[in-house]
């Protein structure tokens, strides 16, 4: 059982759900608390963990290598704002 939902798209749904749980909690963090990361921070790192759980439910589906290529460079470029947002802050 464990085998067959790592090997299908269905991981990258249950990957999205984590993170949007994750965004939410860290969000209600910092609007109540006034600590933690800000909230564009929160989206630049979490963006790119989004994109590759996107990027494996495409190979795991078998899609083409355009749309995974879209997804990989989504991730960078969330990854490359993260960076940018953390020399800044």
């Amino acid at each position: 059982m464990f085998e067959t939902l790592l090997t299908t798209p269905a991981i990258t749904y249950i990957l999205l759900g984590f993170l949007g749980l994750e965004a939410i909690l860290l969000l209600l963090i910092w609007k109540y608390k006034t600590t933690g990361l800000p909230p564009l921070q929160i989206l630049s790192f979490l963006g790119a963990g989004a994109c590759f759980a996107v990027a494996l439910g495409f190979a795991l589906a078998g899609a083409s290598s355009s749309f995974l290529g879209a997804a990989l460079v989504a991730a960078f470029f969330f990854h490359v704002l993260d960076i940018y947002l953390r020399w800044i802050y």
